[in-house]
């Protein structure tokens, strides 16, 4: 027997009546739409804010990631003037691949992007001297 709506019969007799099987599934549908609600609240408009493009400048290194987990290895990554470090990511582009980012190691670069958790995404950089 195929799929019988909870509300509709747990024996798995049908009502008769079109209406009262019609009645019975928009009724399932309501139980399942609130269900969905719950583990699955929809995002209002107002959280879901444009990216704010900025600028870092700072040293390419290559930095050890997570280490002694199974995403260890080593990252391309921006060392800024004050000491923070930036994980270096391309949108798009998988960082363990990525040969234009391990192109800039040891550089100082001027980065355009944006911040992704804990990585900063670029978008472009410019080559500048070093100090």
């Amino acid at each position: 027997m195929g799929w019988v709506p909870t509300s509709v019969s747990t024996t798995g007799v049908l009502p008769s009546e079109p209406e009262s099987i019609i009645r019975a599934l928009e009724d399932e549908i309501v139980r399942l739409e609130k269900e969905l609600q719950i583990k699955y609240p929809e995002r209002s408009p107002s959280s879901i804010e444009p990216l704010d493009e900025t600028l870092m400048t700072g040293e390419v290194i290559l930095r050890p990631n997570c280490p002694g987990s199974k995403s260890d290895y080593d990252r391309v990554s921006l060392q800024l003037d004050d000491g923070r470090v930036w994980l270096l990511r391309r949108p798009n582009v998988l960082p363990s691949t990525d040969q234009k980012l391990y192109a800039l190691l040891g550089k100082r670069i001027t980065a355009t992007g944006y911040i992704h958790g804990y990585c900063f995404m670029v978008t472009s950089a410019l080559i500048r001297k070093p100090r």
